[in-house]
């Protein structure tokens, strides 16, 4: 289970420190290829530990008082494959932290740091894989999102796909980004199809049925049967005029990004109701952020710099505490800042 604390604890602690940071350190990856991910693991306490993609490779570090420190790389056979995004996973039964990392081809690869090896692999995107999201109170539950217009739903314990949400109503084009909310209730996704969707796990009996036989279900029994959903809880278009290629809960709210250079902070349904009704399509847009210069050609202005970092950043991440900040860039570099009091 993730550690929860709430999105008004957690702005507490970030605005009390200021929000002043300091550069500490860079490190560069030998493939000189882009890396496109990062995620720092949020069940290690003793430690601050992540993991990065690029190229065929998952390369995990240690974050130390000062430093990036190499632990361990995975690097896929085959040259074709590049990696696009990874999600750190928990394995309760073994007590193991794993990353889950996934790309161009298509197959999601769970590796051990531990073991220092691929111990499975999850087959069934028809095309690449954009995003993972793993659910915060099931960990056995991860989800991903692909080229092939489909979002899918793991046991990763079992090897089953549990749930394959698309069809009639689903996305009619690729997936960009996946979302659980706190609750793992509900699952928000986006895509080229300028749509977004909210897909509510818990109210679904056949999708709930589906998740216990997926975690009693074991190899050497018969074939297992994926739900197909095809009919989300909630869609609209109304948030943004192009493709949505990033998408996260806040809370009850959503946050999304289109490549219109637009961050929009909106909620479902009407402000008042606690919970948005089934089929509904009103949303309601609380605050649009503009992002001027911030396109795959010209990112600025410039918030946090070092004039060194002058290639395009691909994505960041904090650690729990928002205390780290890390960003991986096209040029195969890592940065990282660190809060300073």
């Amino acid at each position: 289970m993730l550690p929860c604390i709430s999105i008004t604890q957690f702005f507490r602690r970030f605005l009390a420190k200021k929000c002043c940071f300091a550069y500490v350190r860079v490190f560069a990856e030998t493939h000189n290829q882009p890396l496109y991910g990062v995620a720092i693991s949020p069940y290690v306490r003793n430690c601050t530990v992540m993991a990065t993609v690029g190229h065929n490779r998952c390369t995990i570090y240690k974050l130390g008082e000062a430093s990036i420190d190499l632990l361990f790389c995975f690097s896929d056979g085959k040259e074709d494959e590049n990696f696009y995004c990874c999600s750190w996973l928990y394995e309760k039964n073994l007590g193991d932290h794993l990353v889950a990392v996934a790309g161009k081809r298509g197959v999601i690869h769970i590796i051990s740091p531990k073991s220092r090896i691929s111990l499975k692999e999850l087959k069934g995107h028809g095309n690449a894989v954009n995003d993972l999201a793993i659910h915060p109170q099931k960990p056995d539950l991860l989800l991903s999102a692909g080229k092939d217009h489909t979002l899918r739903l793991w046991n990763f314990v079992t090897n089953v796909c549990v749930a394959m949400f698309n069809g009639v109503k689903g996305h009619c084009d690729e997936v960009l980004s996946c979302d659980f909310d706190l609750t793992g209730r509900n699952i928000a996704s986006s895509g080229i199809d300028h749509m977004i969707k909210i897909w509510n796990i818990e109210t679904n009996e056949k999708l709930q049925n589906a998740i216990e036989s997926a975690e009693q279900y074991y190899e050497n029994n018969k074939a297992f049967k994926t739900l197909k959903i095809d009919f989300p809880d909630f869609s609209t278009k109304d948030i943004h005029t192009n493709y949505v290629d990033c998408i996260k809960w806040l809370g009850d709210l959503i946050l999304s990004k289109s490549c219109e250079n637009i961050v929009s902070l909106w909620k479902p349904g009407d402000l008042t109701s606690l919970q948005f009704s089934k089929n509904e399509t009103d949303v309601t847009k609380i605050r649009d952020y503009a992002l001027k210069h911030c396109n795959i050609q010209i990112v600025g202005p410039k918030i946090l710099y070092n004039a060194k970092c002058n290639a395009l950043i691909r994505q960041i991440a904090f650690n729990v505490e928002g205390t780290i900040l890390v960003a991986v860039c096209e040029n195969a570099t890592i940065w990282r800042w660190d809060l300073t009091s």
